[in-house]
């Protein structure tokens, strides 16, 4: 009874059985159907008569806790457009009034790509901002191939960092390499993944490119030579025979691996020592993600089924009593993928509360902040939970939420659009309903949903400078998500960009614009020069 007049001093209703009236005793609806639905997502969001993240075992779509999260997301949108983190996104899609600099998210890009044929920005070529702002616009569409198909989950894919190779993990225990440098992926080398439990669950590329890295349930992390004359295994000496690293990730200059594991502990190894330098007791709960904040081994960031992000610094950390220089509080449930924007100050948090959320470690809590108190959920067995019921953290210090897909069963990964070729425009993330979503990082609007497989996407990857992504799911397939010119105007094909405005390729000039036959090349070659 509390709890509903509580309820009625904020949002002006009360209930008489099943009818919500206002406070006057009128009737509550005396509106359209359209004005009715927005109502009651509005009081959904506002409700708190259960005092449990209940699963009621329905099949509801993730769009529903879109809209009941919508006025939080546009309140975030509108103070990220005054961030640094919009500044740094608009600067490196070229979206910036700087002289001398093509406005490239609003160009046409014939007129672009003639410009620099002219030479009339006076460089005879594009800047990396200016790439960025005319490669964004070319999404990867619903159009899809399927690369492989196995008889088992597919667990990892991951493009190297120059786009020239893609390596898959499956759970028969193959690790595979691809040749990605042409236009078709062929296969150049399958590793037997030893010491295995369950499945491979995550895989590294050193920096310099000579060696992969993978973990399992066991306490080694393996490293493997690309030319096959190496199969090492890196033993963490841990306190409990049972253990896995779930997260593994190489530092820049590739001399140390960083895991986090189910022992609520961060491991670091030397590689060039070939000796375990660090263990810390980081949370309290299981170690789910870890990754470096930026090109230096100083800071690096830990998530945890505690659900908090911390963020440590080496310079300041003793392994007998570790503590962190800050936490990032804000999700509900589990993190299960940390994803450094690369700058040192943002990174990104996939959640088992089905959301993304975007961090500046400017704005973190203190050391000292605690676990927010949820219900348990085994999010390996929960289907369909009604994501509107999932409640704010008080003190959620992220900049922006991103909801709209489904994060259960295993550990799905979120991650950056490539910087060479989007800007880092936009974030992806796999999806346990089949789909690849992505959003707009400032808007955290979903410009794209790729649908097409049966089970949970675990895992994406968007190629450094092509335009298109790899998706892989527990169906046991590999799909490629193509760039594909969806539109027709005049009888042409034309391309859609990322908010639906189209370039405008039919139209004729004489001053020696791309002609629509050789225009989807010159992307391409752009893309790969």
């Amino acid at each position: 009874r509390e709890r509903e007049r509580e309820r009625e001093a904020r949002t002006g209703f009360r209930r008489d059985g099943l009818c919500l009236l206002r406070s006057t005793g009128e009737p509550a609806f005396t509106m359209d159907e359209h004005s009715l639905l927005a109502m009651l997502l509005r009081h959904l969001r506002n409700s708190d008569d259960s005092d449990e993240d209940t699963n009621d075992g329905s099949d509801e779509e993730p769009m529903a806790a879109v809209g009941a999260a919508a006025a939080t997301a546009s309140g975030q949108a509108e103070a990220l457009k005054a961030s640094d983190f919009a500044t740094s996104i608009n600067i490196q899609t070229g979206n910036v009034p700087l002289p001398r600099l093509a406005r490239c998210s609003n160009c046409n890009i014939q007129a672009a790509l003639h410009k620099r044929r002219i030479n009339r920005n006076r460089r005879g070529q594009f800047t990396a901002g200016e790439r960025a702002g005319l490669m964004k616009r070319y999404l990867p569409s619903t159009t899809s191939t399927t690369v492989e198909v196995f008889d088992s989950h597919v667990f990892c894919g991951t493009f190297s960092a120059d786009g020239n190779m893609f390596m898959s993990a499956c759970q028969d225990c193959v690790i595979r390499l691809y040749d990605t440098s042409g236009r078709s992926f062929k296969l150049k080398r399958s590793i037997q993944a030893r010491d295995v439990g369950w499945a491979v669950v995550d895989t590294a590329y050193s920096p310099d490119k000579r060696f992969v890295a993978y973990s399992s349930w066991s306490h080694y992390i393996h490293l493997v030579t690309l030319d096959g004359d190496r199969h090492e295994a890196l033993d963490l000496r841990p306190d409990s025979y049972h253990l896995c690293p779930f997260s593994i990730a190489f530092s820049h200059t590739g001399e140390e691996i960083i895991a986090g594991t189910n022992l609520d502990s961060v491991f670091i190894y030397d590689v060039f020592d070939d000796r375990r330098t660090m263990q810390i007791q980081a949370h309290a709960d299981d170690v789910n993600a870890v990754a470096f904040a930026d090109e230096s081994r100083n800071i690096f960031f830990s998530g945890s089924d505690d659900s908090l992000c911390k963020v440590w610094d080496r310079r300041a950390l003793r392994e007998t009593n570790p503590q962190p220089v800050g936490t990032l509080l804000g999700h509900a449930h589990g993190i299960t993928f940390i994803d450094s924007k690369g700058d040192g100050r943002h990174l990104i948090t996939q959640s088992k509360d089905h959301s993304i959320k975007l961090w500046d470690i400017r704005k973190m809590a203190p050391a000292t902040t605690q676990p927010p108190h949820q219900p348990h959920i085994d999010y390996r067995f929960a289907h369909g939970r009604n994501l509107a019921r999932t409640r704010a953290v008080p003190g959620d210090c992220s900049i922006m939420t991103y909801r709209g897909h489904w994060v259960m069963q295993t550990l799905i990964r979120a991650r950056f659009s490539p910087l060479e070729s989007t800007g880092q425009k936009y974030i992806y993330s796999g999806s346990a309903n089949g789909s690849v979503f992505i959003y707009d990082a400032l808007t955290g609007e979903i410009v794209r949903v790729l649908e097409g497989h049966d089970q949970t996407v675990r895992d994406v990857a968007w190629h450094p400078s092509k335009p298109y992504l790899i998706s892989s799911s527990w169906d046991g397939s590999v799909t490629k998500w193509n760039y594909e010119r969806e539109n027709l105007v005049g009888g042409r094909t034309c391309g859609t960009m990322a908010h639906g405005s189209e370039s405008s390729m039919d139209e004729e000039d004489d001053d020696g614009h791309y002609d629509d036959g050789e225009y989807d090349d010159v992307v391409m070659d752009e893309a790969e020069a």
